[in-house]
């Protein structure tokens, strides 16, 4: 039977003070900036490690994952599935608890007190940094045993690439700052850590989310988010287009993993909104169905 609006609570996490996070319930039966409760205070440590193990798990079978895993760990990925796990929700914990002092806005939706998905918006207030390449020959094709899933640096070597890993972000991060430094009128917001659990999907959850996140920023604000393959359609459909190089072509991040036996790179797009765009059209009751964005240049 499908869920009724009702049995879906969504609520708004964002750093209050110093040490704290102030979470909000939102109001599904009014516009998107309504709450339903005055807010209660959790520690930024404590919200950060629930959040960052939430994202960890969501992210495990994504292609955004498999890119960076080396041929090994993406073999017996199920194996150490975890292990993987762990790393990646202690990797991510420090970035999201900058983002999150930042002023980074965390959506989660709720259902029968369980978490069911996020989405993520955080202000680009400088450029990111690059770092560095790193110029490694790719790990061996076979490794003759398998690492202790307890030993997390053991699995993590084993597992993942560093010269994947940094490319990935940097291309992410060169694209975030071109578009961030020829923005215009307006701040340049990152959308992340956007995903629904999978007995949940199929039910405009994640769509929801998206749409509340879009909702917190300012007119004339733009969005950027990098879109795993295939979902570039939904996106669309709450009014994200193609954002495009100064040259007029699609901006993607693409990744040759370590263990691809053809030559064929996976491909991420990067895709944007601008918040009071003609091409946008966000209603703001969050019941009906949003207008489609043409796919325009972003600039």
């Amino acid at each position: 039977m499908p869920l009724s609006r009702s049995e879906i609570t969504y609520i708004q996490s964002r750093v209050h003070l110093l040490e704290l996070v102030e979470t909000r319930t939102i109001d599904n039966s009014q516009p998107p900036t309504a709450y339903s409760d005055g807010g209660r205070y959790t520690k930024l440590t404590d919200e950060a490690r629930a959040i960052a193990d939430f994202i960890a798990e969501l992210k495990f079978y994504n292609l955004s994952t498999d890119a960076i895993l080396t041929r090994q760990g993406y073999a017996h990925k199920n194996q150490l599935k975890e292990s993987l796990i762990r790393i990646a929700s202690h990797v991510s914990l420090e970035l999201l608890t900058s983002m999150m002092m930042n002023g980074a806005y965390v959506y989660r939706a709720v259902y029968q007190h369980r978490v069911v998905g996020i989405a993520m918006v955080s202000p680009l207030r400088e450029d990111l940094p690059v770092t560095a390449s790193i110029d490694r020959p790719p790990s061996r094709t076979t490794v003759p045993e398998l690492p202790d899933p307890e030993d997390l640096q053991q699995v993590a070597d084993y597992s993942f690439s560093s010269q994947k890993y940094s490319d990935f972000r940097n291309q992410l991060k060169g694209c975030l700052n071109r578009h961030r430094q020829y923005n215009g009128v307006g701040r340049l917001w990152e959308m992340s850590a956007i995903g629904v659990v999978e007995d949940i999907r199929g039910r405009d959850v994640r769509k929801t989310l998206i749409r509340h996140a879009v909702a917190r920023i300012p007119l004339g604000d733009r969005i950027m988010v990098q879109v795993e393959p295939g979902r570039e359609s939904m996106f669309r459909e709450v009014g994200f287009y193609h954002a495009m190089t100064r040259d007029n072509r699609f901006e993607t991040i693409k990744i040759m993993p370590e263990w691809a036996r053809y030559g064929n790179a996976l491909e991420f797009s990067m895709m944007t909104l601008r918040k009071g765009h003609p091409a946008v059209k966000l209603e703001e009751n969050l019941g009906g169905s949003s207008g489609k964005g043409k796919n325009v240049p972003a600039r």
